[in-house]
């Protein structure tokens, strides 16, 4: 894994790669080592370009901030997942092979218990494309998880509540 450098810009900030569990995943780092690292996670389908700069520039300041494309997406390699399950354990496995930390779909319920890392989920209440119902009912499956709605937001609601959301998301870790 290359080193990291502090890039002003996430829209500037260089793609990497790193092979974990047999596949090749693609990521892009910013911001300062040490403390608690930020992973991004995007909608499925997503690429690493879809992440809003002034979220990830804004996060970066005070944290170091790694934002990955899914199995199968974007730059990434091999088959793109079908559950949360999935997404989960190629986030899981890559976060392990990044060192940098210590220690999707409407589908049937799966068993998300078995995620004990805190989680902060973010939903607009008006979201058509991912039912803000189920981003109420994965908050309720995932023991340690964090609900934040915005009200009259669809499913961009963390970028036009991008300073609301980057604050939420700050205090995320320390609790």
């Amino acid at each position: 894994m290359p080193a990291c450098f502090e890039y002003s810009s996430y829209a500037k900030a260089q793609n990497n790669q790193t092979r974990a569990g047999g596949t090749t995943f693609a990521y892009r780092e910013l911001g300062p080592h040490g403390g608690i690292p930020l992973i991004l996670l995007n909608h499925w389908g997503a690429v690493l370009d879809n992440f809003d700069p002034r979220i990830v520039d804004s996060l970066a300041r005070k944290h170091r901030v790694i934002a990955i494309d899914y199995r199968g997406i974007g730059s990434s390699g091999g088959i793109a997942p079908v559950s949360v399950d999935e997404m989960a354990r190629d986030t899981i496995a890559l976060l392990r092979q990044l060192k940098a930390i210590k220690g999707w779909g409407q589908q049937a319920p799966q068993d998300l218990t078995h995620l004990h890392m805190p989680v902060l989920i973010a939903n607009g209440d008006k979201d058509i494309m991912v039912s803000t119902a189920l981003s109420h009912d994965m908050a309720r499956r995932i023991p340690n998880a964090q609900f934040v709605i915005y009200q009259d937001a669809g499913h961009g609601g963390i970028c036009q509540y991008h300073t609301d959301f980057v604050i939420k998301a700050l205090e995320f870790p320390a609790q």
